[in-house]
């Protein structure tokens, strides 16, 4: 990972935090030909933007992540060129979990709701953070990447969809869907990290504990 100061970066012209954010790409062994203009402009949005924390996976190839005033870039190593054999892997509930094989970790805690904290998680989550019903869920999870005929209830939505389908409504590449993590239940998915969970352990009026789940690198 390489961690660039964004300060630094906003004081140098457009132009110029491109060249910077291309030679951290290079350190990265990640050629330059697999990013494109677009790709590099949305680097600078996250740069320039007001935000605070972002989250971003550029072209299959590259995690830009944001956390204050810092800018952390690194090669997406289970979204490489070659679909990698990734083990699916019991999640401990609480606690933290080492994905070796799409290196990254997941935590979880349980929490009560109360105190305004579903409130103020829900404002500064990302698409990599997720509350769910915890008494909706049956141990232990599992997080793996898809498998054939693989099915789940999108959030807000009345049937169960295909998560191939999913994939192709929200235009995620052919690349990537083989490497996007899923949690699972009972070897159902509930969670197609980084778009959606599924209807059924979604938070409710009647909900009085939380599992949060978070993704990082």
């Amino acid at each position: 990972t390489i961690t660039l100061d964004i300060n630094k970066l906003r004081e140098s012209p457009q132009i110029l935090q491109q060249m910077i954010i291309k030679e951290a790409i290079i350190r990265l062994d990640i050629p330059l030909k697999k990013l494109s203009n677009r790709n590099y402009k949305d680097i600078l949005n996250i740069v320039n933007s007001g935000k605070t924390s972002a989250i971003n996976v550029v072209k299959e190839y590259l995690n830009v992540r944001r956390e204050e005033n810092e800018l952390h870039l690194s090669k997406n190593r289970y979204c490489a060129e070659e679909t990698p054999v990734i083990s699916e892997m019991e999640i401990k509930v609480p606690g933290e979990t080492e994905l070796v094989d799409m290196n990254c970790r997941v935590k979880t805690e349980i929490r009560e709701i109360k105190n305004g904290f579903l409130e103020e998680f829900k404002q500064n989550k990302t698409n990599y953070e997720e509350a769910v019903d915890f008494d909706k869920v049956s141990m232990p999870l599992t997080v793996r990447t898809r498998k054939p005929g693989d099915r789940f209830q999108p959030l807000g939505s009345r049937g169960a969809k295909k998560i191939k389908d999913f994939f192709i409504d929200n235009k995620v590449s052919v690349m990537e869907r083989d490497t996007v993590p899923i949690v699972t239940m009972n070897g159902e998915p509930i969670w197609i990290v980084g778009f959606r969970i599924d209807d059924r352990i979604r938070v409710s009026e009647e909900t009085t504990n939380l599992l949060v789940m978070k993704f990082e690198t």
